[in-house]
């Protein structure tokens, strides 16, 4: 088994969990209360298992794959409204903040629980293999360390769902390694990723003359070449992860993850 594999069964977990929670769990009018618009929720709501080790480096380092300004802005608007005070490069929640974290955090468990309460057993097999992943995730990767580091909540599909993020978080960091010793930028991946993958890009891209220049884009097209960078890349990407799933039987993991619910997102 190989730990690509995994990866698209704990995207659709996570990605069930937080969308259930933003639409059906929040209570929009306390957000509101405190001056937490539904946009910078959005990006918050990733961040909420950090909240008491917040650095501005890494916000920027979590949402590298948007613009750098926009985090900049998102992060000087919860400073400007009294969510967090500054001390250097870390951010420091304030009273306030909690208030939505309390938000956030229980229309997560909520979602958890909503698809998960009668799949116990599987939660139960997969949760002590997710957490020595993470456990043997490499020193390097920062945002994986912090995940293990990070709150243990003690609901078991609260807490289940939060390591699973981990994992995600994991992936990531093997990802941005691999294309960043490739010279990539992160809107240069998105341009190779779209076309490996036969997707269009999340959002808007600058102008990809480095990839023109490099032979990986020809009229606006990925080039052969191109694609086996990204191919390289991924390959680069599974070997990060290797160690740390080394450490568990992906196969059985792979079962019990697949047996969860939502099917479909």
């Amino acid at each position: 088994m190989n730990p690509a594999a995994l990866a698209p069964e704990i995207d659709r977990l996570v990605w069930a969990i937080n969308g259930r929670a933003k639409d059906h769990e929040v209570d929009y009018a306390v957000l509101d209360e405190v001056g937490m618009s539904p946009a910078a929720m959005g990006l918050f709501n990733n961040l909420v298992p950090f909240v008491d080790m917040l650095t501005e480096t890494f916000v920027l380092r979590r949402y590298i794959y948007r613009p750098a300004w926009v985090i900049r802005e998102f992060v000087e608007e919860l400073v400007a409204k009294g969510f967090f005070v500054r001390d250097g490069d870390h951010l420091i929640p304030t009273p306030q903040l909690q208030v939505v974290v309390q938000e956030l955090d229980q229309a997560t468990r909520n979602s958890a629980r909503h698809f998960w309460i009668d799949h116990r057993v599987a939660v139960e097999a997969a949760q002590g293999p997710v957490r020595r992943v993470l456990e043997a995730s490499p020193e390097r990767y920062g945002l994986a360390q912090a995940a293990l580091a990070g709150p243990k909540p003690d609901d078991l599909f609260h807490r289940f769902h939060y390591r699973l993020a981990g994992l995600r978080l994991l992936r990531n960091e093997a990802h941005v390694e691999a294309w960043q010793q490739q010279d990539l930028s992160a809107d240069e991946i998105e341009t190779l990723t779209a076309a490996w993958a036969g997707t269009e890009p999340q959002a808007p891209l600058i102008l990809a003359s480095r990839l023109q220049r490099r032979g990986y884009l020809v009229d606006g097209k990925v080039t052969e070449s191109g694609l086996e960078l990204r191919s390289q890349i991924e390959a680069a990407t599974n070997e990060g992860v290797a160690s740390a799933f080394g450490s568990i039987d992906q196969d059985a993991l792979y079962v019990a993850l697949k047996s969860l619910p939502p099917e479909t997102l």
